[in-house]
């Protein structure tokens, strides 16, 4: 067998090995098939194709940039060096290279899905949102196009239309377990909206019992879904369910990995049935996981103060204003710790700034009237502050 004949046969195990996604099998061949063919363009191409599909991003764009400007007519190449440019977080080449594919009109859907994407790496919400909504005029049950754009209106707290484009998405892939997770997540912010003092439209659903229906239907398709465990926690909490949300986050952990968001929603479980001192651990771990999510920092300090640790509560509520001051439970919580280290004045000032936020809030106001009844102070008087 010549060489030429042995790198033919190679080539085309690579491409079966390709087929079945063993991909570092079929690099391994195709790699092979080149050091007797080198140079040749078809194994080149799919070994920037099989480097791709294994995240090895910058070698896959190396050769198949080194493709391009062999031959520009090189279609497959110029894709695969446009997808590993965007993989390989170079938003600037991947913004050129789909724009090409576009002028070429090779494969427009794609280029506009990837434009997108590049807008989005380098922060163009607003372009790459426009971006997304070519994609789903061209093609209205894209799956990815419907959920990145909610995912973009998501950030942006828009949730109400970031929900539309998840229903959306789920409506078209009804089988899509990663569309049905989004609308959880969406009608969960909904809910948690709701319970941070926005007053419901008329007829306006219970956002926390539908956001749990979502995650009950993506996990009817995919039982291993992380997410869907995390969100169905979530909602669980939202709706008193402690014990119920306890075996969610339990699950979530068993799947996959231990994010901070997941530790901190099994603490608060924990916390809401009266087992403060075992909430300690994961709370602990949460922040040390993300020392910037604020949630997790009140959540902390509410179980601090009632293990009687009234001095580190004060330094983990300080710490969650200090990354976002309009958090009125962080200030109720900081209010109680200063109850607890017997510095009433200051505990009423704060549970004053939690009112402030929130006229509405119950439990910050009951707080007040009890400092002031433990205080006994008419110099501190128990008209609340100005709304």
């Amino acid at each position: 067998m010549s060489e030429a004949e042995r790198a033919k046969e190679l080539f085309l195990a690579g491409l079966d090995q390709l087929d079945r996604r063993q991909f570092a099998e079929a690099e391994r061949q195709f790699r092979a098939a080149l050091e007797l063919a080198p140079g040749r363009a078809s194994i080149r191409t799919n070994l920037a194709v099989v480097l791709a599909d294994q995240g090895k991003n910058r070698e896959a764009l190396d050769i198949a940039r080194d493709l391009v400007a062999e031959d520009p007519s090189n279609d497959e190449a110029l894709l695969v060096a446009a997808k590993a440019a965007s993989d390989a977080d170079e938003p600037d080449e991947a913004l050129r290279l789909w724009k090409i594919v576009l002028e070429r009109d090779i494969d427009r859907i794609r280029a506009h899905f990837g434009i997108a994407a590049a807008y989005r790496q380098k922060g163009q919400t607003v372009e790459a949102l426009a971006a997304y909504e070519r994609v789903l005029r061209l093609q209205p049950d894209h799956l990815h196009a419907a959920i990145n754009r909610g995912n973009i209106l998501f950030e942006q707290e828009k949730f109400a239309q970031a929900l539309e484009l998840y229903r959306r998405a789920a409506a078209s892939n009804p089988g899509s377990a990663l569309a049905w997770i989004a609308v959880g997540n969406a009608r969960l912010r909904l809910a948690q909206q709701l319970r941070a003092g926005r007053k419901p439209a008329p007829g306006e659903p219970d956002q926390a019992d539908l956001s749990l229906q979502a995650y009950k239907r993506a996990l009817s398709i995919d039982r291993n879904a992380a997410d869907a465990w995390q969100g169905a926690g979530f909602a669980q909490l939202a709706a008193g369910a402690a014990a119920e949300a306890l075996r969610s986050f339990d699950q979530a952990l068993a799947l996959g990995p231990h994010s901070a968001a997941l530790l901190a929603g099994k603490s608060c479980a924990l916390f809401d049935l009266g087992r403060a001192r075992e909430a300690l651990v994961p709370g602990l771990k949460a922040v040390e996981l993300d020392p910037n999510e604020p949630g997790g920092w009140t959540s902390l300090g509410n179980i601090q103060c009632d293990t009687g640790q009234a001095a580190e509560a004060l330094v983990s509520q300080d710490r969650a204003l200090a990354l976002d001051p309009s958090l009125r439970d962080a200030w109720n919580g900081r209010g109680n710790a200063l109850r607890n280290l017997q510095r009433p004045r200051e505990a009423i000032a704060a549970y004053d700034r939690a009112l402030a936020l929130d006229p509405d809030f119950a439990v910050a106001r009951d707080n007040r009237a009890s400092t002031l009844l433990d205080l006994g102070d008419e110099a501190v008087t128990p008209s609340g502050p100005a709304h």
